[in-house]
């Protein structure tokens, strides 16, 4: 059976590609509007990946709070090698130290510069600038 189907799929192929020369005649007046339609597509495609590319920031550490998940994971894949009785000292040592109390009366408690300073109005601190701000930082 396999020798008979052989000769079916040339032939069709054949047939393919000679409709292909009888139809090229029509098609040709055509051949600059559809070399224009490949290349307006291809920049469409470009510009719709940039811009996602340019939200991906945005998304990432301001909506999605990325950087502090990719913080947890390195976190967790260095904890994995560490040896546990060391990683429960260090536990005990941390808690037994406590809050230090100077820390809560830095305007950025330690966090870095804070874009609201902390005797700020409540009309600037209720501003959604000033919220994105804050929860950006």
């Amino acid at each position: 059976m396999r020798l008979s189907e052989k000769p079916k799929r040339r032939r069709m192929r054949g047939e393919i590609l000679a409709a292909a020369r009888r139809l090229f005649p029509y098609i040709k007046p055509h051949a600059a509007g559809v070399v224009i339609l490949f290349v307006v597509t291809l920049t469409y495609a470009g510009a719709d990946a940039a811009r996602a590319w340019l939200l991906k920031p945005l998304f990432n550490h301001i909506l999605l709070r990325g950087s502090v998940t990719t913080e947890t994971i390195e976190d967790a894949r260095l904890t994995e090698g560490a040896n546990q009785t060391d990683v429960e000292e260090a536990k005990g040592r941390a808690f037994k130290q406590g809050l230090v109390a100077d820390v809560l009366k830095k305007d950025n408690l330690d966090l870095g510069p804070s874009p609201i300073p902390r005797d700020a109005t409540s009309a600037l601190r209720n501003d959604p600038l000033a919220k994105l701000l804050v929860a950006s930082r």
